[in-house]
């Protein structure tokens, strides 16, 4: 299951940082995290933490609540898929 985690999170963070039209580099710029994090992130390869979560949220310009909510959805689409 914790796989499922890092890998569902890793997809919304990407699917933000594109809908926003942001490259890796310049999110991580704006997150003050450098681009291979964001890669590890997005690839489900690196776990985060609260302090990650939030730059994360600024860069993206989004709650980190949304972001919780967005996680939550997309690991529930993916059990529903399973059944």
């Amino acid at each position: 299951m914790n796989q499922v985690i890092l890998k569902s999170f890793g997809e919304v963070i990407e699917r933000l940082r594109e809908r926003k039209g942001l490259t890796q580099v310049q999110l991580g710029k704006k997150c003050k995290l450098s681009q291979a994090v964001i890669s590890r992130i997005e690839v489900g390869k690196t776990g985060t933490s609260i302090p990650i979560l939030f730059k994360l949220s600024k860069g993206l310009g989004k709650n980190p609540d949304r972001i919780i909510y967005l996680l939550r959805s997309t690991i529930s689409n993916k059990v529903k898929r399973k059944k």
